[in-house]
């Protein structure tokens, strides 16, 4: 049996929940959402929270997230409080060693029993808990805050074996989906869930400024590209990049902004250099910046990051390009993907072992572009 089965089965005694007893959704009471994970994956659980409050209309919603993440959840009308919770499991900021590793769920332990954030969370008597990943440290997390009624994942982390109700983990279905199964199992019938598609709310003056960042020039349509996507090996190459952007701009219908983190600059200064219209403000805005200059794009190119969740949630058509790391672009847009984004990528199953080529990539953008708004 594995290290981590042995800790599953462990977490799952030490942890064994009570009865699932909740009041009535006429009664005020606390559900707490952890989502201690990266950008991406907390956008996409935002219809949830509307799921939450169209079940329980009383109650008190709070989601425990990374503080790299504040800004997403931001004048969103379902969420009435959000708890810093920098756990270091499951995302790329906090985490500094996998959480199958010794010393990976040692931190875990010790952030759970030791941290001022999971003693905050133990004095909000929650009566409700939803880990959206369905981890054991998430499991550990609630049980340690006190919280009886449980939910989690099964065949992902392990954490369903101290809940009291889970979903199943499947590969090939779409993550945000997949995160509507609680608010069924909660006893939301299909028909009435909210629209599989992310929930960003931005202020008028937000939005104003957005439109701003772009120059609106006569006939141009405006276009963001990105090439973060973590370590090299999910990225799309960055010289096809910058070799696809000068095939766009000699279009001579089109504006380029580069977007991205400060460790994305230096990739949109080579496009920069080819492309000297193309403004490059990657490491120069905010989040909330950010989000409002993509809701005005009629396009955004990039690799699988956050950028296709967001332009999601402003039905902004996206081209995803899949860097080695990934076997099947087919299989990432069932997990991962949107009515408006197109992913492109290898397809082994098929005998497709070469990347998307830039030509490819700007055939499909031209044809999207003759239909952008």
């Amino acid at each position: 049996m594995a290290k981590r089965d042995i800790i599953e089965k462990l977490v799952g005694t030490f942890c064994r929940p009570a009865s699932w007893q909740i009041q009535g959704n006429k009664e005020k009471f606390k559900i707490f959402v952890l989502r201690n994970n990266d950008i991406g994956d907390l956008i996409l659980t935002t219809p949830l929270f509307e799921a939450l409050k169209t079940i329980f209309p009383n109650c008190w919603l709070q989601v425990g997230i990374g503080d790299w993440n504040r800004e997403i959840l931001m004048g969103n009308p379902y969420v009435d409080e959000i708890l810093p919770l920098n756990a270091p499991w499951h995302n790329k900021v906090s985490c500094r060693h996998s959480p199958n590793s010794p010393i990976g769920f040692l931190r875990s332990l010790c952030y759970i029993f030791f941290s001022k954030e999971a003693r905050k969370l133990s004095r909000q008597k929650s009566n409700m808990g939803i880990d959206i990943l369905g981890s054991l440290e998430g499991t550990l997390l609630m049980h340690k805050a006190g919280i009886q009624n449980r939910m989690g994942a099964r065949g992902y982390s392990g954490g369903y074996s101290g809940c009291q109700k889970w979903r199943q983990f499947k590969i090939d279905e779409n993550a945000g989906r997949s995160t509507l199964r609680y608010a069924e199992m909660l006893g939301m019938s299909e028909i009435d869930l909210p629209a599989l598609r992310p929930q960003l709310y931005l202020t008028k003056d937000e939005l104003e400024k957005g439109k701003a960042s772009w120059q609106n020039q006569t006939g141009r349509k405006k276009v963001a590209i990105s090439t973060g996507a973590g370590f090299s090996e999910k990225c799309w190459p960055a010289e096809n990049f910058c070799e696809l952007a000068q095939k766009m701009y000699a279009r001579g219908d089109v504006e380029l902004i580069f977007l991205g983190s400060k460790m994305d600059r230096e990739n949109g200064e080579e496009l920069k250099k080819a492309i000297p219209e193309l403004r490059n403000i990657a490491g120069s805005t905010t989040l909330r910046e950010t989000l409002a200059i993509l809701s005005m794009a009629n396009f955004v190119i990039c690799n699988t990051t956050m950028f296709m969740h967001v332009a999601a949630a402003f039905e902004v058509p996206t081209l995803v390009l899949l860097g080695p790391w990934y076997d099947s672009a087919q299989l990432h847009h069932d997990q991962w993907g949107h009515k408006e984004s197109t992913i492109l990528g290898r397809e082994i199953s098929v005998g497709r072992q070469e990347l998307t080529t830039v030509q490819e990539a700007f055939e499909h953008c031209s044809r999207i572009l003759e239909f952008a708004a």
